[in-house]
């Protein structure tokens, strides 16, 4: 996969293992503001088991090491390489931090430890290292039918919680959320965006309505207050005909995620609640098919427009050269991040927020600008005016202000008005 597809908004590229024959392997994105570091553990004989080692600092300050890992489906159930190689290396492994976490698809069956279907040597023997090694396993739920095969284990002396959520695209597989420390990882809170509907616009009733407007009334000589009305005069010309939507948008949403995806994939996540209830209900398991097809074959269609959107910007042509690049690196996956790591202040607040980061660097570089205490205007230094003359009155030309509407591009952003192109 390339660049351009594996990219996570807020997480650095991936650390990745991938498997010798049949595809497949281990892949991990770690969040930008944790620091990670990939570590080169001994190889083992069976390569079939996919084993990923690395450190991350932790914002609580301790360094965890984690293993993501997977044993395939078809290994023997007597099969106990995975659990002799870990038995032999969790010690090793100890050296390069103070926690250790487990985490993969481990395919191993108890039914007493992991409430399985069966027991399996190779889930005995994963039990007894866990008790060995003082680990707890923190997945409580099935994560595939009625067996537990999705593991996370840790040696971390403080609650712990992992939920089960539904399967991400078209795996058969639960995805698992295991929450440390009791400090979930941080989350920009969704914004709103009003989306105007102009396919659906009366525009002619608009018109009228403009036509209709006493301008003399909200044109003065006070600029603050002309610009104050005349915004206020076109708000209320487009909030009474042109139908608008809010649209909420998640920091972590691809650039091409619409409405029609939230849709589809909240449908599948309540097919997959309802069969999670009834297992064994065959119209909940063929309800729960559908739904996920449907919501795969929207995010494909929403994915492949944004896709054509762009080549055909692209082969158009009329972009500038370095707005010709951004968009070829942007569709590559090559843009910079624009993330910055989280930030602590000088009392030890740690500032994770987009407003609250922005919000200490605007004190900051305010602070810079100031006059300080020993100097304020009353004995600024006195700069000689340039020239005499005042400008008292200008003129503007219809057809000039007319020009200058005409270069608006619509697409562009709205400004602080609300007022869009």
């Amino acid at each position: 996969m390339s660049q351009a597809e594996t990219a996570i908004p807020g997480y650095g590229p991936p650390m990745r293992l991938d498997r010798t024959a049949q595809g497949g392997g281990v892949a991990v994105w770690v969040s930008n503001d944790l620091a990670a570091i990939e570590l080169g553990m001994v190889p083992r004989d069976n390569q079939e088991i996919i084993i990923l080692w690395f450190t991350a600092r932790l914002r609580c300050g301790r360094t965890a090491v984690v293993a993501a890992l997977y044993r395939p489906g078809s290994a023997p159930e007597g099969d106990t390489s995975l659990m002799e190689y870990l038995d032999r290396t969790l010690d090793a492994a100890r050296c390069h931090g103070t926690q250790l976490i487990l985490a993969g698809d481990f395919n191993v069956h108890s039914t007493d430890w992991l409430h399985s279907t069966k027991t399996t040597p190779a889930g005995e023997a994963m039990e007894e290292l866990s008790a060995a090694h003082h680990l707890t396993q923190h997945v409580l739920e099935p994560t595939r039918g009625n067996n537990t095969l999705d593991l996370v284990l840790s040696d971390f002396d403080t609650p712990v919680m992992s939920t089960v959520h539904p399967p991400l695209g078209r795996s058969d597989h639960a995805s698992v959320i295991t929450d440390f420390l009791r400090a979930p990882p941080h989350r920009e809170p969704p914004t709103s965006r009003c989306v105007w509907r102009y396919n659906l616009a009366d525009w002619p009733r608009l018109k009228h309505f403009f036509r209709q407007t006493d301008w003399s009334s909200i044109i003065t000589d006070n600029i603050d207050l002309s610009c104050e009305r005349l915004t206020g005069r076109i708000s209320e010309g487009m909030t009474t005909f042109i139908p608008s939507k809010s649209l909420k948008l998640h920091s972590t949403d691809p650039v091409w995620w619409t409405p029609e995806c939230t849709e589809a994939t909240k449908r599948k996540r309540n097919a997959w609640k309802r069969l999670r209830l009834h297992p064994a209900d065959a119209q909940l398991q063929l309800a729960y098919t559908q739904a996920t097809a449907t919501a795969s074959a929207c995010l494909q269609r929403a994915e492949d427009t944004h896709a054509a959107a762009i080549r055909g910007r692209l082969a158009a042509g009329g972009l500038s050269s370095r707005e010709w690049w951004s968009t070829v690196k942007r569709a590559g996956g090559c843009g910079r991040s624009h993330d910055i790591p989280t930030l602590k202040e000088e009392n030890g607040e740690e500032l994770t927020t987009s407003k609250d980061k922005a919000e200490s660097f605007a004190r900051y570089f305010s602070a810079k600008c100031s006059l300080g205490d020993d100097l304020d205007a009353s004995n600024l230094p006195y700069v000689r005016p340039r020239s005499d003359a005042c400008l008292s009155t200008i003129h503007f030309r219809p057809r000039t202000v007319c020009r200058e509407l005409r270069k608006i591009v619509p697409s562009k952003a709205t400004g602080s008005d609300g007022v869009p192109g």
